[in-house]
């Protein structure tokens, strides 16, 4: 069994005009926090169709990153698994994950269809194909929004804070908080 597996972490942004509800998306790292970084969400953007009207269709965004530290808007990270298959293996298994459009036939998915589901629908499908072992989404999602909470009151993103820099970090499988 190979050791020093990647870890899964679920990152949450900062949406300046939903401050109430954070962005969601995840992160494939080393074990060991050093080095790059692979982002995987899914964000609608203002494109124009060949008609001229203007749309917001979503799509998936895979991005490397080499300094976390860097990320605008990133608010924190939650490490939740460990990544049991390669990064091919993750992926054909993203790729199989339904990314819908407002104008698709699926109108009650396509309705509810946000980058929190697309996240809640890959762990789910990442879980049950063996590629890592999440849990229930429910609970990964209540603990995440919990972190975010207690970061908020500590004052963790006021000009006042004069805690250690860096973005919150925690291990929800070791039960310890890695960046204050």
């Amino acid at each position: 069994m190979p050791r020093n597996k990647d870890r899964l972490q679920l990152a949450l942004y900062a949406r300046p005009k939903h401050p109430d509800s954070p962005h969601f998306a995840f992160f494939i790292a080393p074990k060991n926090l050093q080095g790059p970084v692979t982002k995987h969400h899914v964000k609608n953007t203002m494109l124009i169709d060949e008609s001229g009207k203007a749309i917001q269709p979503w799509r998936y965004e895979r991005t490397t990153i080499t300094d976390v530290e860097a990320e605008p808007r990133l608010l924190a990270r939650i490490i939740i698994a460990k990544v049991a298959k390669s990064a091919d293996e993750v992926q054909q298994i993203l790729d199989g994950v339904p990314i819908y459009q407002v104008e698709d036939n699926v109108k009650d998915e396509a309705q509810t269809f946000t980058c929190k589901t697309w996240v809640r629908d890959v762990l789910r499908e990442m879980s049950r194909q063996g590629a890592a072992n999440v849990g229930e989404w429910d609970v990964v999602e209540r603990e995440a929004l919990a972190y975010l909470d207690r970061k908020r009151k500590q004052g963790r993103w006021d000009v006042t804070w004069k805690g250690r820099p860096g973005t919150p970090l925690t291990d929800s499988l070791e039960g310890r908080e890695i960046v204050e």
